[in-house]
Order: C-alpha cells, then structure tokens, then sequence
C-alpha cells in the first residue's frame, strides 16, 4: 500500500500540483472509514485500506490524472524497437483505450 500511496503523491507533484493540494488528495485517499449495515442499522466502522469511497467526485480527476501519466509512459514504451504490437493494433500504433472508468490494453 505505500507504494501506491507513494506513487500517487508522486505523480500529483510531479504534474506541478501545490503541495496543500497534493495533501488533501492524500489525506482523502488514505482516510477512508467504512461500516456495515445490518437490518438497516450500521454497525462499527473499520478503516479503509487504499482508494476512495465509491462515487467520491474526486473519482473522475484522479483516473484521469493516472491515466494520462500511463499515455505518456505507453508512448514512450511504444518507440522502443522490440516493443510488440496486438496485431489489431498495429496499423494504426494504438497501445491502449481509456473509457470512462477503464482501461484496456
């Protein structure tokens, strides 16, 4: 996990963001509590090991963010001379398909 948590500092820094800003990102991903509901009551809160709560508005701006520091690393991995096309995808050199909130390569 601190690898991950790590590497997405790393990243926001690395894209020039504030340092507060790059904080309260960390603090929002690492934070998280969760709690059961049993027969519609919510019983205790545990704390939440990696990632945001589902339909965190924050959701949106770091796939994007993660994303885009994948483009420019499959860009690069592309220009190498064993690198090895999906036979599909030859043609037109496309190495990955970003969707909504998924990634295919």
């Amino acid at each position: 996990m601190a690898g991950r948590k790590l590497g997405l500092e790393f990243r926001l820094q690395g894209y020039g963001f504030p340092e507060p800003f790059t904080q309260l990102v960390m603090r929002c991903v690492t934070s998280t509590k969760f709690t059961i509901k049993v027969n519609g009551e919510g019983h205790g809160y545990f704390q939440g090991r990696r990632g945001l709560r589902q339909g965190d508005p924050m959701s949106p701006l770091l796939f994007v963010l993660v994303m885009e520091y994948h483009t420019r690393l499959f860009g690069k991995m592309s220009e190498v001379p064993d690198f090895k096309f999906h036979p599909m995808c030859k043609s037109s050199k496309l190495t990955h398909l970003i969707f909504a909130d998924d990634l295919m390569v």
